[in-house]
């Protein structure tokens, strides 16, 4: 599976969101979208586009991840 990364943190909500439409159009199925644990911001617009919180992991920095599923 591939991974899309998204940088820049302070709108990281905004691009997960202007990203989500563009995934579903070239038929990317599951999309899984990580976020910052204490990343508000992030996870209410993941909520808001359908996603499903799976569970929190350890990124590659061992920072905690929450791991959502947004259904296509």
């Amino acid at each position: 599976m591939e991974e899309l990364k998204l940088v820049r943190p302070s709108i990281e909500h905004k691009r997960q969101a202007m990203a989500l439409p563009i995934m579903k159009g070239y038929g990317i199925d599951p999309i899984i979208i990580t976020c910052a644990k204490d990343n508000i911001g992030s996870a209410k617009t993941i909520l808001r586009n359908g996603g499903i919180y799976i569970k929190d992991a350890a990124d590659e920095d061992g920072e905690t991840v929450e791991i959502y599923h947004v259904p296509v």
